[in-house]
C-alpha cells in the first residue's frame, strides 16, 4: 500500500475487486481521505468484510459491499480514480477477467495490480497484462520482489490514458 498511496495522486473513489477479508481499506483508512470504496466480491466474503471492517475501523459508512456473482456493477455511468485488484484479479477465469475489465477497470483512471507472476499460470498472466497494455494502460510504477517461500511477486500501477 505504500508504493500506491505514497505519491502525488489523489485517489477518492476506490474500487477494490476481490477485498478478503478488508486488510486493504482497514490499513489505509486513516492515512487516505476518500469519497468512496467499493469492494467487490462473493456474498460470504462480503459479510466476512463487513463484520471484520464493523469492529476495525467502526464508521463503514464510505464503503459499499457489492455482490460481485451477479453482474451488477457496471461503472459506465462514473470514473474511478483507482481500481484495486491485489492477485483477485490475476487469479481470475478469463472470462471473469474481460468481464470485470469491460465493466469495472477501463473506466477507472488508475489500476494496481498484485499478482504472483507464476500463479494460477505465467501463460494466462502474461496474456492479462497483455490485454491491459492493448486496453491503452501504461505503467507508471512496478515493484517485483521474490518471496521467502519462492513466489515471484509484482506490484504494478497502471494509468489508463484513455480517460484524463
Amino acid at each position: 500500500m505504500t508504493i500506491l498511496f505514497n505519491n502525488a495522486i489523489t485517489f477518492k473513489d476506490i474500487v477494490e475487486i476481490g477485498g478478503g477479508y478488508g486488510n486493504c481499506i482497514r490499513l489505509v483508512n486513516n492515512i487516505i481521505n476518500y469519497n468512496n470504496w467499493i469492494i467487490i466480491d462473493l456474498p460470504h466474503i462480503l459479510e466476512v468484510q463487513e463484520y471484520f471492517l464493523r469492529n476495525e475501523i467502526n464508521d463503514i459508512s464510505k464503503i459499499s459491499f457489492i455482490d460481485g456473482t451477479n453482474n451488477n456493477y457496471n461503472f459506465s455511468n462514473k470514473i474511478i480514480d483507482l481500481v484495486i485488484g491485489t492477485y483477485s484479479i490475476s487469479e481470475l477465469s478469463w472470462d471473469y477477467f474481460i468481464n470485470y475489465m469491460e465493466n469495472v477497470v477501463k473506466y477507472s483512471k488508475y489500476l494496481y495490480l498484485g499478482y504472483n507472476n507464476n500463479c494460477p499460470s505465467p501463460e494466462l498472466i502474461k496474456i492479462k497484462l497483455e490485454y491491459i497494455l492493448t486496453a491503452d494502460f501504461v505503467i507508471q510504477s512496478k515493484f517485483d520482489y521474490t518471496e521467502p517461500q519462492g513466489a515471484y511477486v509484482s506490484y504494478t500501477l497502471y494509468k489508463n490514458n484513455n480517460i484524463k
